[in-house]
């Protein structure tokens, strides 16, 4: 199950990206605090000296550091957005048998492949003694 954005090819399967919504989440909620704060500051501001109140300010402030937390959440879980687990889905080795010619070559194309880490060691001797066999 992927819950985050897929980012690599359709061979690998990432499980458990949660953190990227937490981050999107977090974020989201921390800039409209942070630009509520800025209204409400700017807002205070316009009126004239006499009508300002005590309150508008202080409101402002918590909005901001409200909105400054929930950023750094956001920046936190941002950081963090590692795949928990990569699964490699199995592929499927298919070498063409065209004669006694052609085994030299497959088993060149097979040892880079396993030189490679895109097949296991079993895999690499079960094929090379099938290789071998049909020779």
């Amino acid at each position: 199950m992927m819950t985050g954005p897929r980012l690599v090819g359709p061979e690998v399967e990432i499980i458990g990206r949660r953190s990227f919504w937490k981050s999107v989440f977090f974020t989201g909620i921390g800039t409209v605090s942070i630009i509520f704060s800025l209204l409400l500051v700017w807002a205070h501001l316009q009126l004239p000296y006499s009508e300002r109140t005590t309150t508008a300010p202080e409101i402002s402030f918590y909005c901001g550091l409200f909105g400054f937390i929930f950023m750094a959440l956001g920046l936190y879980y941002g950081s963090n957005n590692q795949p928990q687990v990569i699964q490699l889905q199995p592929q499927v080795i298919q070498l063409k048998s065209k004669g006694n010619s052609d085994s030299v070559e497959r088993l060149k194309k097979l040892s880079q492949m396993f030189e490679a880490d895109l097949i296991t060691e079993e895999d690499y001797n079960n094929k090379k003694a099938e290789i071998l066999e049909n020779m």
